[in-house]
């Protein structure tokens, strides 16, 4: 009975790392996305902002 009680804690635990390290990864991926989407902005911004003083 002990030893049932302690692998169900084993696998508890599992899964809650599980969704742990689910959640980092995508915190990191949506932050990833947005530096990602901010940098293309800049390039867009840029682009427009030369093509104002070339035009």
């Amino acid at each position: 009975m002990q030893n049932k009680h302690v692998t169900h804690l084993i696998e508890t635990s599992r899964v809650e790392v599980l969704k742990d390290v689910k959640w980092r990864l995508m915190v990191l991926v949506s932050l990833f996305t947005v530096l990602l989407r901010s940098e293309d902005d800049k390039k867009r911004l840029s682009k427009q902002y030369y093509s104002k003083i070339v035009f």
